[in-house]
């Protein structure tokens, strides 16, 4: 019989479950569920899962900044002392934070670059996070059967969809606040890390540039700005772009044509300042460093050519 089993992954502005089972190599999906969180706390987000399906045991993502996953290269050792050695590392963590670490670890398959050693993929999160996350699921009516980091989860989800190639694959999970980021050998992991900042990054840069409000910079930008007519949000982006040129600025946050010729112009300029300094003796920008990287060129002084002098001589003679 198939084992059945649902994954829950609770975010600052959404929450999802899924619910399936293994079949002839296959994940078939039996219920699906998601709600807003509109809060962002993780208590929310539990109780926006209004799922129509009992979740049963559930495998919940955990991410952000109270989640670390980090690599560690060991020596070739017994499994006891390999534990050993992960018991210290996230002890000395869990002192340094102040505060309990739940953790696990994994070998790694050994790249060709390394020689002589393990590669140990090394998860550990703060058990607070864990425990909210059991007493969500518990008001869910669900029931714990494990905790994983999102990037691991993407992970396997990747290697378990589809056909996998011998390439090198980014897979990237964009959230709001965080950003769980993957590198696929073949079906190799080769590195997995949960980082800070997601598409609130991406709202953030569009309500600043366009002066649109944030619900607006959520659901799609400029696009979704019903409020003011397609012409009236090109005449925004023309009079930053005048801003930009009349303060000699080549950084173009907005791609219009017209962005582009300025930009192309101001590339020409620049150019042509930087020759004529260099004729003049001034002092060009280099990237070398030390006495060479000052970028001082000192023009050549001009030399009378030969036949010219022996002209001269002839004639006063």
């Amino acid at each position: 019989m198939a084992k059945t089993s649902t994954g829950a992954d609770i975010g600052a502005r959404s929450a999802v479950a899924i619910r399936g089972a293994w079949k002839g190599g296959t994940f078939h999906v039996s219920d699906f569920a998601a709600g807003e969180n509109d809060l962002g706390s993780i208590d929310a987000g539990w109780a926006s899962l209004q799922a129509g399906f009992k979740l049963g045991a559930t495998r919940v993502s955990a991410s952000g900044r109270e989640v670390n996953v980090r690599y560690t290269r060991v020596p070739e050792v017994p499994d006891w002392q390999l534990r050993n050695l992960m018991r210290f590392e996230v002890q000395e963590i869990g002192d340094q934070s102040g505060a309990e670490v739940a953790s696990d670890f994994n070998l790694l398959p050994r790249p060709p670059e390394i020689d002589g050693e393990d590669v140990v993929l090394l998860a550990m999160a703060r058990e607070s996070l864990l425990e909210e996350h059991t007493a969500g699921l518990e008001l869910a009516g669900g029931a714990l059967e494990a905790f994983s980091p999102a990037s691991i989860g993407l992970y396997n989800a990747f290697v378990r969809y589809g056909v996998v190639d011998d390439d090198t694959v980014l897979l990237a999970n964009i959230g709001h606040e965080t950003t769980d980021v993957v590198l696929v050998r073949g079906a190799d992991l080769v590195f997995a890390r949960n980082l800070t900042g997601g598409s609130g990054l991406f709202d953030d840069a569009l309500v600043q540039r366009l002066q649109v409000s944030t619900a607006r910079a959520e659901a799609g930008g400029a696009h979704a700005d019903a409020g003011a007519p397609s012409g009236a949000l090109r005449a925004r982006a023309d009079d930053a772009a005048e801003r930009r040129r009349r303060a000699g600025s080549d950084v173009v946050a907005i791609a219009t044509p017209r962005d582009v010729r300025a930009t192309r112009y101001l590339l020409v300029e620049r150019r042509r300042r930087r020759r004529r300094r260099r004729r003049r003796g001034a002092p060009v920008a280099g990237r070398l460093g030390g006495d060479e990287g000052a970028g001082f060129r000192k023009p050549e002084p001009a030399r009378p050519a030969a036949g010219g002098a022996r002209r001269r001589r002839d004639r006063r003679r």
